[in-house]
């Protein structure tokens, strides 16, 4: 399914990627990545600290001084890539099962459930409740919305499971199994 969606993209144009682009970012399933959105809130609150110097002095080569906040965004614009990437990839997978199981069914109630299963089952940042952001400025460690993640995903991987093993929809079931 995702050859298919990337040729139909390549055939159709920029605009075509536009749209799709924008799809993914309204049904909320790219640009979500918890590491990465956790390192920046870090970053933005650090100031000038220590670390922030150590990590500026980890970019100096010699004479020559390089931007580092170039080198992070470059770090983040591939780690997200690669989290977009996935997301996507399963999003299509998710919506081709459901137009197989519902080929009646409109392609905007279809892709909202894929996109709801992607939301659900993929560590997302915009899911972690801003309690557990908070925990961070806590002497318990920097990164707790990851593991938060994991928590809330693993549950919704077997909740999700359960409700299309209890599927009347033989697709659906076969899928949950």
């Amino acid at each position: 399914p995702l050859k298919v969606l990337f040729n139909q993209i390549a055939s159709q144009g920029d605009q075509a990627l536009d749209e799709a682009y924008e799809r993914y970012l309204r049904l909320g399933i790219i640009n979500t990545n918890v590491k990465v959105n956790e390192f920046r809130d870090l970053v933005s609150e650090g100031g000038d600290t220590f670390s922030e110097r150590v990590w500026e002095g980890l970019f100096r080569y010699t004479d020559k001084v390089v931007d580092s906040s170039k080198a992070i965004k470059r770090i983040e614009d591939v780690y997200m890539g690669t989290d977009d990437f996935f997301k996507i990839s399963n999003f299509s997978r998710e919506l081709d099962t459901l137009q197989r199981a519902y080929p009646e069914e409109s392609l905007e109630i279809l892709e909202n459930e894929a996109a709801r299963i992607v939301r659900d089952t993929f560590p997302n940042y915009d899911k972690v409740p801003n309690g557990i952001k908070r925990l961070r400025e806590l002497p318990l460690g920097n990164y707790v919305a990851f593991p938060a993640e994991v928590m809330r995903t693993s549950a919704h991987i077997v909740m999700q499971a359960s409700k299309e093993l209890a599927s009347p929809n033989s697709i659906i079931k076969a899928r949950g199994a």
